[in-house]
C-alpha cells in the first residue's frame, strides 16, 4: 500500500467521544437514566442504549432511526435522573428542548429493523460528538 493511501485512510478515521451499548429489555419510565432494562412479556424485542449527556439546544442525529417508528424514542433523563421526557425516534434531528435535560438514550419497544452504528450529537456552543453504537445483547 503506498504511503499517500494509507495517510489518506488514517485522516478518514472517526475519532468518537464515547460508546453506547445496546442490552436487551424494556426500560419503565421510573428507571433512572442510568438503570438497567428488564424483560417484559409486552415488549419482548424492546432494547435500549446506554446513556449519553445533552443540554439545552443540542441537536441528536442518527440517520439510521429514520425508519423507525412510534415504537422508537429518544427519552431524555432530568437531573435528578428520572425520565423528563421523550420523541420518536423516527425524527431525523431531535433538539433537546429541555434546560432540565441532562441525559439521554435511544429506546425501542418492538425493534425488528437494523441496529443503528453510530449517532452524533451537535452541542449548542458547535462542538460535535459522535458515539460508536455496539449491540451486546
Amino acid at each position: 500500500m503506498s504511503l499517500i493511501r494509507r495517510r489518506e485512510m488514517m485522516e478518514c478515521k472517526k475519532e468518537y467521544a464515547g460508546t453506547l451499548y445496546i442490552d436487551a429489555g424494556f426500560l419503565d419510565t421510573q428507571v433512572r437514566y442510568d438503570g438497567t432494562p428488564v424483560y417484559n412479556a409486552r415488549y419482548p424485542d424492546a432494547w435500549a442504549t446506554t446513556y449519553f449527556p445533552v443540554q439545552l439546544n443540542d441537536v441528536i442525529n442518527c440517520e439510521e432511526l429514520r425508519s423507525y417508528n412510534a415504537d422508537g424514542r429518544i427519552r431524555f433523563y432530568q437531573s435528578n435522573g428520572v425520565q423528563g421526557g421523550y420523541v420518536n425516534a423516527g425524527i431525523v434531528n431531535i433538539q433537546v428542548t429541555g434546560e432540565e435535560f441532562i441525559n439521554a438514550r435511544i429506546m425501542m419497544l418492538n425493534a425488528k429493523e437494523p441496529i443503528p452504528k453510530e449517532l452524533t450529537v451537535t452541542h449548542s456552543d458547535g462542538t460535535i460528538d459522535i458515539y460508536k453504537i455496539i449491540d451486546r445483547r
